[in-house]
């Protein structure tokens, strides 16, 4: 077994990069998929902390800087994408520019949309979106999770 475990983000790090888990409802973990999230690993939190394994492993997206922005990769190899002028979050081939700001609601991963605004990926009800940021306060926003270890 491994010893990698993956630990909740408490406060906002010098640099975001790594392989995380995005958390919702204290253990679905949500990934894109299409325009859409699926949820694609149950997960155990215990002391906030998930311990790494196979399923979790492939749910896991990573995080890499790209000049003053980030790019998140989906477990596909995709990236992470708001750019569609609407609440749609979808998935492209090209790292697209994020930008990630922690707060104690969760951490908000936005992105610009065509028409410039800012969209924070949220979810409201059963649907994950790239909600604006302005209409977000009503909105769940992820916990991230970091892997550490190996």
């Amino acid at each position: 077994a491994s010893g990698a475990v993956y630990t909740k983000v408490t406060s906002a790090p010098a640099d975001w990069s790594g392989t995380y888990l995005i958390v919702w409802d204290s253990g679905a973990h949500a990934t894109i998929s299409s325009k859409d999230l699926a949820k694609t690993a149950d997960v155990t939190i215990s002391n906030d902390q998930i311990q790494s394994n196979v399923d979790v492993d492939n749910a896991a997206v990573t995080i890499a800087k790209n000049g003053d922005y980030y790019s998140l990769m989906l477990p596909d190899g995709k990236y992470l994408s708001m750019n569609a002028n609407s609440n749609q979050v979808n998935s492209v081939n090209s790292a697209y520019n994020l930008t990630l700001v922690y707060t104690d609601a969760g951490v908000k991963i936005m992105g610009k949309d065509t028409a410039g605004n800012d969209r924070i990926l949220a979810k409201n009800g059963n649907y994950y979106r790239g909600y604006k940021e302005s209409s977000a306060s009503s909105y769940i926003l992820p916990t991230l999770y970091k892997k550490s270890g190996n």
